[in-house]
């Protein structure tokens, strides 16, 4: 699977939608699934070009990706829909954040930037790790601020 530049991504979806060129064609000439090229229109057209250049995850609260997923389930707009709206990259984030949503399971807050929480403290004792646990359960799950809360408290 070929990788393009946020220039490339740029450049063909202006070319779509500046009505030069048709999604089929640039599917055909550059090999891409009309599907991505349509969700490149889609993101652009929410995000403008930092859909493109934006390399990080978007930090989400619960309520954010709730709020997402219970207007899909409610039938007030398809998953593109909601996507759009909410500035969600990808309908499979969504897709996903519906699954655990069905099965019960939390839709965690987004936001440790996928480091590592509560790796810089010391040792703690069995009654410190309990009050901390329940500190995190009490707080939605929320790690991120279950460790700024604790890392050097204890």
């Amino acid at each position: 699977m070929r990788k393009y530049s946020a220039e490339d991504k740029l450049r063909m979806v202006k070319l779509i939608l500046e009505a030069k060129h048709s999604i089929t064609s640039i599917s055909a000439s550059e090999g891409i699934h009309s599907t991505t090229l349509e969700e490149w229109i889609r993101n652009y057209q929410s995000m403008g070009s930092e859909a493109f250049y934006n390399k990080g995850w978007t930090k989400r609260t619960y309520a954010e990706k709730e709020i997402a997923v219970q207007e899909y389930l409610s039938g007030l707009g398809s998953l593109r829909d909601i996507c759009k709206k909410y500035k969600i990259s990808s309908t499979r984030t969504l897709r996903q954040w519906i699954a655990l949503y069905n099965g019960h399971k939390k839709l965690k807050a987004s936001g440790t930037g996928g480091s590592s929480l509560m790796t810089k403290g010391r040792k703690t004792t069995f009654e410190e790790r309990v009050e901390i646990a329940s500190y995190s359960i009490s707080h939605d799950h929320n790690y991120a601020e279950t460790s700024d809360d604790y890392t050097g408290t204890l």
